[in-house]
């Protein structure tokens, strides 16, 4: 891909964000998914709406009325140290996410009616970064581009939930500090992935227990150490909120494939869609093709570590597949719960096939482009129903 690649996904991100916000006349609150049911069925969510939502700010109605949770990250974005929470909504799950939130707020300058669009400048910025970071790393200019317009992503920007995202850059950002011999800024920037989402275990236990197995012990302690942050943070939530986020972490896992198979063999009675909306046919095509790749990814990935062997790189795409092929039946509801979770096999996966002649990276690559394919015709199709506070 001869032209630059960074500005291509920018140009491609920007003009995905003005597809969406068309529809809501151009009002970056509509990013955060606020939704009509928990205002009007929780006390403590209406008592935070008071005090952040400003007139105007977009409502969703219709079969978006539940919302999605943009709107409790933007509630933790406009009080990000939990100092005014008393009375109103205070989950500590959403609330130990705490960097991306506490980014938009400083971009926001903390007021409430700066911060959706914050949100999403904050979520741009970063898959920008993990997309330079990939660069950096080696990879050519279309394999960043698949990384960069990834569905995953793509949801992310569009409903203010970018802690994944966020947490991914800087997670890449590490193992390039890492590849570059600065195991500290590797530990520091770990350190604020898990800040961001605390799935980058996921990166931190692999690369400290190679560090420790390759015999250098201080390089795998620092990278183990990073975690005290994030301990340490739940411990000021369980003061301020009443609960520790980590405790609630691990209820999307379960055993492999139970998941997906649980959801494959109930979508007719799980409330998802099969009318011939257009909507509905496109979400549900997409969900399918989307279960049947993750699948193809875990034993690609195995075949992948049993032909070259045990690998930082092989390792560490491995475990992901294997995280994703746990997930549960709740985050794969559609397909916006069920794209997120691949976040964090993408990078790995690019890093393993960049330089692989053979057809499955052409496989990977189409795979990627069709999902987000998927996501950007549903979000063309869609015309939510909302009204403004």
């Amino acid at each position: 891909m001869r032209a630059n690649p960074l500005l291509a996904a920018a140009a491609a991100l920007a003009a995905f964000l003005a597809v969406h916000l068309a529809h809501f006349g151009w009002r970056p609150s509509a990013l955060c998914d606020v939704g009509s049911e928990p205002l009007r069925q929780s006390e403590r969510y209406r008592v935070s709406a008071a005090r952040n939502l400003r007139p105007g700010f977009v409502v969703m109605d219709g079969k978006d009325a539940g919302g999605y949770d943009g709107q409790y990250y933007f509630f933790v974005a406009c009080d990000p140290l939990a100092l005014h929470a008393e009375g109103g909504w205070a989950d500590p799950y959403y609330w130990q996410r705490v960097l991306h939130p506490a980014l938009a707020w400083i971009l926001g300058g903390g007021a409430p009616e700066r911060i959706p669009l914050a949100m999403a400048a904050v979520t741009g910025g970063a898959i920008l970064l993990g997309a330079w970071c990939l660069l950096e790393l080696g990879s050519g200019g279309w394999w960043v581009l698949a990384y960069a317009l990834g569905a995953g992503h793509l949801y992310g920007l569009q409903r203010s939930v970018g802690g994944p995202a966020l947490s991914l850059a800087l997670s890449l950002a590490a193992l390039l500090a890492w590849r570059r011999g600065r195991v500290l800024p590797c530990a520091l920037l770990l350190a604020l992935a898990l800040l961001a989402r605390e799935s980058a275990i996921l990166v931190v236990l692999p690369l400290g227990l190679w560090a420790f197995a390759g015999g250098r012990r201080r390089d795998g302690l620092l990278v183990l150490l990073s975690v005290l942050p994030l301990l340490g943070w739940n411990l000021v939530l369980r003061a301020r909120l009443g609960g520790l986020g980590l405790a609630t972490s691990g209820n999307h896992v379960g055993l492999p494939l139970a998941g997906m198979l649980a959801r494959a063999f109930s979508l007719q009675g799980s409330g998802v869609d099969f009318s011939a909306s257009s909507r509905g046919l496109a979400n549900n095509a997409a969900l399918l093709l989307f279960l049947g790749y993750a699948v193809w990814v875990a034993i690609d990935a195995a075949r992948s570590f049993l032909r070259k062997g045990p690998t930082l790189w092989g390792l560490l795409y491995l475990g992901h597949a294997l995280f994703f092929c746990c997930l549960a039946k709740g985050p794969l509801v559609d397909l916006n719960g069920a794209t997120r979770p691949f976040l964090p096999v993408l990078p790995f996966l690019v890093l393993d096939r960049a330089g692989d002649p053979d057809r499955a990276r052409w496989g990977v690559l189409g795979g990627g482009l069709l999902l987000s394919a998927a996501v950007l015709a549903k979000t063309t199709l869609d015309h939510p129903e909302f009204h403004l506070f």
